[in-house]
């Protein structure tokens, strides 16, 4: 019987199922993931994801004011994350999100506008 590094010891074996630290399972070729609640005294901290660097590049290649705004809000959710308000960050990093989003959405109408209107008073002049 193969333990795939398995850790029987206080963790369990159960037949072709072999159970690991943080609720993780392995049994039949399927890891699976049970949610578990932590112990008194022990923070669960949730991965936020980084708003930081699309801020960035939507801010440098479509509209600045609305872009600045994302960074803010993307650099106000990594620093809650740091300190581990969850909740805070991940609000933060929906405004972040948000505002990215308003950021390429404006860039792509002030792009295409200006297209449209280079076009026109080509034909216009011409």
């Amino acid at each position: 019987m193969q333990s795939h590094g398995a850790l029987k010891t206080g963790y369990g074996q159960h037949g072709n199922q072999y159970s690991y630290p943080g609720g993780q399972t392995y049994s039949n070729n399927t890891w699976t993931q049970s949610s578990q609640v932590a112990p008194a005294g022990v923070m669960v901290v949730q991965h936020q994801k980084d708003w930081l660097v699309p801020a960035i590049i939507a801010t440098i290649f479509c509209f600045w004011p609305t872009g600045i705004g994302a960074i803010v809000y993307a650099v106000k959710a990594n620093n809650a994350a740091r300190r581990g308000e969850g909740e805070i960050a991940t609000t933060y990093g929906r405004h972040a999100r948000t505002l990215i989003i308003v950021t390429i959405i404006t860039g792509i109408i002030i792009i295409a506008l200006s297209i449209v209107a280079r076009v026109v008073l080509t034909i216009v002049y011409s």
